[in-house]
């Protein structure tokens, strides 16, 4: 970004729209406005600052709350100063990571940490993803592939004379191996009371990952992949972590030295302090606690909840199997009865069913901060997907019993805002009472007026401020160009009659006093109309909305992908496009930005980020994080065209996946079968997308309703665990894909005998047929069985007689 010229950055800055994962039975409802008990005890939402794509917000201690750091997704991190007091906010670019990290998808600069004595000693700590090996790949890396970038967690000393960081004194404490896919980084740092630095890492899209001996990634102490690690200050390992030759583990390795990973399954990872996580986006420490370091994890769910647990030194939180409360299972009810896994379980919530769910920011209120006693012992978090702050303090009486279980917890409003991603609290300018400060990506559609920083303040019977909004029913067209403002929907929190000051031609002068005027423009130009509301009692508040006379917005077009374009897993694009301007003609390719954002239910995850130019060449269309996600999720393309004056148009097209019908089943039908991760039992029919490649196993015997069975053969011919490629092909027409795992057994099965060994009910088609019928997997054997291959009305009938019956 620092060899581009200023006016190009500028650009990307204007046009780009980055970035960017209740209760009944424990479930959010879409926030409207703050909870009424809390908006009558006096609280004041401000927007501060806008920045484009923050991540994470902190606030630098010992210095009165009045310095707080911001990182963006890009790689800039920003200090923030004057945030406590009455003079002017001012900013500076600390440091700018963007030439060595990979910021594609969700990955980017994540989370930042002071140390606990800054600025006596002077270092922060940073979470990125280093584009270690000059390969920002965005597919699915596979294990064994190699490609892609590393998480990386490096500790700088930040000047605070000049407030720049000294890049050059990087200490890298550790790196992961390279990372699976572009989401699930985690990132967030935090020091914990006991002086220690307590750092979240994802399981890096990891889900299906399993060792050499077969444990899940995220279950395995031998990678750092959905792990809480904790580390000094000076990047050693703590004696007490719990895989250390300290507490028996004479055999184990510090793993950020060898790329994130041990050598083998049976050496563990010394910096693990807690595993079994998901994507723990953000971790909170509770200053009030008499432990040394109590905190909570907020861990970002799959399918169906979010959760809240407790940190704990060798903690296994259960994922991929565990599912908020309940094991996860796929088409079967899910098991929800207390375990292993849910003992460090603090809350959770269903997800909502447009939106989804995506716990993000987490901060706990504490007794010093001049919060009202209605706060006492409370926890805030933060939801990206449904939007709004949340206050979650004690008030049930938990029940592990119930389906579904029930949390200890009740939650009110605070803030309805969307897109939060992070907080933080930090004094204010009486230096008694603390406020709570969050960074949010803004709203879709207004990102570059609603995207930054933000604070939430106690204010009790104090004086606050309005907010000034307008509407106009145009912004732009040729002279006399006629505007017609409202104002009207401007507010007071305190319901104080408000006055209006209108200033339509940037004269600085007063032009109308009434809540809506007309404005007509004669001349040629560039204006921003502003509004000024006053309370009466000191409170104000100004906007500006801008005006353009003589002057059209560009006209973009999408030539490549076309509308209608449908995509398999890795399959390539090139971004192509085109803008004319009435005033400018035709535009170059210096005025276009491409984005591009995998959607999944309502919200949606970054997959390109804003980038400049034309013929952007993508590495490959993504496969789904998972079979439910097969179902709600495309890729939307976005093009943003400016014009020489700053006016830009943004337009967008839908990509849809080609999607695959897949029929899994057994003979005798009835047994369970692991697909993509999933236990599934046969039949099951499951939607996913059009080349996708995914695991497969069979286990080796089972016993299902006492009878044992023992695996025989896949109906492709291939390994009893391998990788299948759902696919059409050109030979079906039908898209869907079929599979059968055949088991054997001595018994007598529901009064029919089992099958022998081998022989699959396959007389009444030939083999020519099968892949005729169904394309998909290719058999890789001569002899391989082609009940695979059967149209699905004889397949029914055929395994109906074969099947395990039970009671």
């Amino acid at each position: 970004m620092s060899s581009c010229h200023a006016t190009t950055y500028l650009l990307l800055l204007v046009a780009a729209t980055a970035f960017r994962h209740y209760l009944c039975s424990a479930a959010l409802a879409p926030p409207l406005e703050m909870d009424e008990e809390f908006a009558s005890l006096g609280f004041e939402e401000t927007f501060l600052r806008n920045f484009l794509n923050p991540t994470d917000v902190q606030v630098a201690p010992n210095d009165g709350g009045n310095t707080l750091l911001v990182a963006e997704k890009t790689g800039q991190l920003w200090v923030v100063e004057n945030v406590s007091s009455s003079s002017p906010i001012q900013t500076t670019l600390a440091m700018n990571l963007a030439s060595r990290m990979c910021t594609n998808g969700e990955r980017g600069l994540g989370g930042v940490a002071f140390h606990p004595s800054y600025p006596t000693i002077p270092y922060i700590y940073v979470h990125y993803n280093y584009d270690k090996y000059d390969d920002c790949y965005n597919g699915e890396n596979k294990r064994g592939l190699n490609r892609g970038p590393v998480n990386r967690l490096s500790r700088f000393v930040l000047n605070p004379n000049t407030q720049k960081v000294i890049e050059s004194s990087e200490k890298v404490f550790l790196e992961t191996p390279r990372q699976p896919v572009h989401n699930h980084n985690g990132g967030n740092c935090a020091f914990g009371k006991d002086g220690l630095l307590y750092v979240s890492l994802g399981d890096g899209g990891t889900r299906v990952w399993k060792n050499d001996v077969g444990v899940f990634y995220s279950q395995a102490q031998d990678n750092l992949f959905g792990t809480i690690v904790r580390l000094t200050d000076e990047g050693d390992i703590p004696r007490e972590n719990p895989f250390t030759p300290y507490q028996g583990h004479p055999d184990s390795i510090r793993c950020g030295d060898t790329e994130g990973e041990a050598p083998d399954a049976a050496t563990k990872c010394q910096e693990i302090f807690a595993y079994g996580l998901r994507n723990p986006f953000r971790i909170a420490f509770d200053s009030d606690s008499d432990a040394s370091s109590r905190f909570f994890i907020n861990d970002v769910g799959r399918t169906k909840w979010e959760k809240i647990v407790e940190g704990r030194a060798g903690g296994n939180y259960g994922y991929p199997m565990q599912d908020g409360p309940c094991i996860y299972n796929r088409n079967a009810a899910p098991d929800c009865q207390s375990n292993e896994y849910t003992q460090d379980a603090v809350f959770w919530y269903e997800h909502d069913e447009e939106d989804g769910g995506c716990i993000t920011g987490g901060a706990f209120v504490s007794k010093d901060y001049g919060w009202p006693d209605s706060f006492r012992d409370a926890y805030l978090f933060a939801e990206y997907a449904i939007s709004g702050i949340y206050v979650m303090t004690k008030g049930k009486t938990r029940c592990d019993e119930c389906n579904p279980p029930v949390p200890h917890y009740d939650t009110k409003i605070l803030s309805s805002n969307e897109k939060i991603v992070s907080m933080t609290f930090g004094l204010v300018a009486d230096g008694r009472r603390s406020a709570l400060y969050y960074v949010t990506r803004g709203k879709d559609g207004d990102r570059r007026n609603t995207a930054g920083l933000y604070r939430i303040a106690f204010t009790g019977t104090a004086n606050r401020s309005p907010t000034a909004r307008i509407v106009a029913d145009g912004t732009y067209g040729f002279s006399p160009l006629i505007v017609d403002f409202d104002g009207s929907s401007s507010s007071d929190p305190d319901g104080d009659e408000l006055t209006y000051e209108w200033d339509f031609d940037s004269d600085m002068k007063i032009d109308s006093t009434s809540s809506k005027a007309s404005f007509q423009y004669i001349e040629a130009g560039t204006y921003f109309a502003s509004l000024t509301v006053k309370d009466g009692r000191g409170g104000i508040d100004t906007t500006t909305i801008r005006i353009e006379v003589d002057n059209t917005p560009p006209i973009p077009v999408i030539v490549s992908p076309s509308e209608g374009t449908f995509f398999s897993v890795g399959e390539k694009f090139v971004l192509e496009g085109s803008a004319f301007d009435g005033e400018d003609g035709d535009l170059d390719d210096s005025t276009l930005v491409w984005e591009v954002r995998q959607h999944h239910n309502n919200h949606w995850h970054p997959f390109l980020d804003p980038t400049l130019g034309n013929q952007i060449a993508l590495d490959g269309a993504p496969e789904p994080e998972d079979f439910d996600a097969a179902t709600t999720s495309y890729l939307e393309i976005l093009l943003t065209a400016t014009d020489s004056t700053g006016l830009s148009t943004t337009i967008s097209t839908k990509v849809m996946p080609k999607t695959i019908e897949l029929e899994f089943d057994t003979i005798p039908r009835g047994l369970q079968l692991t697909a993509y991760g999933d236990t599934v039992r046969t039949p099951a029919t499951i939607l996913t997308w059009d080349n996708h490649a995914f695991e497969v196993e069979a286990p080796e015997t089972l016993v299902e309703c006492g009878e044992p069975f023992s695996f025989v053969s896949w109906s492709n011919g291939k390994e009893r665990i391998h990788n299948y490629v759902a696919s059409s092909g050109s030979r079906g027409s039908d898209n869907r894909s079929r599979l059968i795992a055949m088991f054997q057994s001595e018994l007598v099965v529901g009064g029919t005998p089992s099958l022998p060994v081998g022989q699959f009910p396959n007389d009444q088609l030939s083999s020519k047929q099968s892949h005729d019928d169904l394309g998909g997997d290719e058999a890789t054997s001569s002899s391989a069985p082609d009940l695979l291959f059967r149209p699905r009305a004889f397949l029914i009938a055929a395994v109906a007689s074969a099947a395990v019956a039970c009671g």
